[in-house]
């Protein structure tokens, strides 16, 4: 017996097809599937030194291997965290972040490596206008669990803690005072244990993220015993079921020094995760499709559109003639925007459209037009939102087209 069957054999006794998988609605970007144990894996401090193209590749691993997040550190413990660079890990993670939504990745994100001296000495102004900006720019979907401070102590790393509880108020937090911690306040939705070594690994909160951030644990599960720019597969796979047998939240893999994501990692990660999670995830490829956003409407799709552009003010489609379509002369259908409640897609029609139209208007939405009530409930901002034109008969209609709301 190989390798890998022994491996899926031995997870089957132990957990047979159990598996916690629900469905945020935080936002509603892609409906990302939630389920735990998390299995992440990331480069951790080189991730903003890397191109569009090589996030694309690591994105599309994370998702063929089924894995649920990716971990990162906005200032971590490296050249590229200097102040004056600010600016360019903003930038990139700009990049990284509609990536990691494509291709259902959450995010757990380290903002900043204490033993990181030069970012200890951040002003409280900094702290406070960077956490503001990851509001402006990100959901509180888009993470697993967003941490202000790793292996932190003193009074100052608190207090920019406190910052980030009341600024990120709703987002999920992450807690790592002095390396190993065991208990939060149930402010905290996570809290991340750097183990010594890879069997040092406490049995109590369920919170626990098991993260692989010591060197001689990163030793231990590279080649030869030492941190290097690549695992040992078979080290990982043994070591991350282990700490999945304890069903804890989730088990990180902290790629130290890897100049870009490590697949053969990946791969192994998704061997575990095709036994323990047989649940399937989403493929990115038909992200655009009804079936992928479970969309539907109890009316037959005769005409295809698709979208051209989008912003706060309107729409821009293109698509199949409608002018067979049952029509006033002027107008052949309505316009309807849905957006996801509850796990549900509402909404319904916020204007006329007119014949082969392209460009319809969202001022309706918001403000009403004669004797239509405005729309309710309102889309909110990054959230998952489906235009669809349905014809007058509300017996046919067109495909619907999704985007995140401006």
């Amino acid at each position: 017996m190989n390798f890998w069957k022994m491996i899926a054999e031995w997870l089957k006794k132990i957990f047979g097809q159990i598996t916690t998988t629900t469905t945020t609605t935080y936002g509603g970007i892609n409906v990302i599937p939630v389920r735990t144990p998390y299995i992440v894996y990331g480069p951790v401090n080189n991730w903003p030194n890397l191109t569009k193209a090589d996030y694309e590749v690591w994105m599309k691993a994370q998702n063929a291997a089924k894995l649920d997040g990716i971990e990162i550190e906005f200032f971590g413990f490296s050249e590229q965290t200097l102040e004056k660079n600010i600016e360019t890990v903003k930038a990139q993670f700009l990049v990284l972040l509609p990536l990691a939504r494509k291709y259902y990745q959450r995010i757990f994100l380290n903002f900043i490596n204490w033993n990181s001296e030069e970012l200890t000495k951040f002003s409280d102004q900094t702290i406070k206008d960077l956490l503001n900006w990851f509001k402006d720019n990100s959901l509180p979907s888009d993470y697993i669990a967003f941490q202000l401070a790793s292996e932190w102590k003193g009074d100052t790393a608190e207090r920019w803690c406190g910052f980030a509880e009341t600024i990120l108020s709703g987002y999920p937090l992450s807690w790592n005072k002095d390396s190993r911690p065991t208990t939060a306040t149930d402010k905290y939705a996570v809290i991340d244990y750097h183990p010594s070594s890879t069997s040092s690994i406490p049995t109590n909160d369920k919170r626990l993220f098991i993260n692989c951030d010591h060197s001689i644990t990163i030793g231990q599960l590279s080649d030869a015993g030492v941190t290097s720019e690549k695992f040992n597969p078979e080290k990982v796979s043994t070591w991350a079921t282990t700490v999945i047998k304890d069903k804890k939240m989730c088990v990180g893999l902290y790629g130290y020094n890897h100049k870009v994501a490590d697949l053969e990692t990946i791969k192994a990660l998704g061997k575990i995760r095709e036994v323990i999670t047989p649940t399937p995830v989403p493929d990115p490829d038909a992200d655009q499709t009804e079936t992928s956003h479970n969309f539907s409407l109890p009316y037959k799709i005769t005409k295809k559109i698709e979208l051209v552009s989008y912003s706060a003010s309107g729409i821009t489609v293109k698509g199949d003639d409608r002018s067979d379509w049952k029509n006033d002369g002027t107008c052949d259908g309505e316009s309807h925007i849905y957006v996801i409640r509850n796990g549900q897609w509402v909404g319904g029609k916020f204007d006329h459209q007119r014949v082969n139209n392209a460009i319809r208007e969202f001022k309706n939405i918001f403000n009403g037009y004669g004797s239509w009530s405005s729309i309710s409930p309102k889309p909110e901002r990054g959230e998952d939102t489906a235009f669809v034109v349905v014809g007058y008969d509300k017996v046919e209609r067109t495909n619907a087209v999704f985007f995140n709301w401006p």
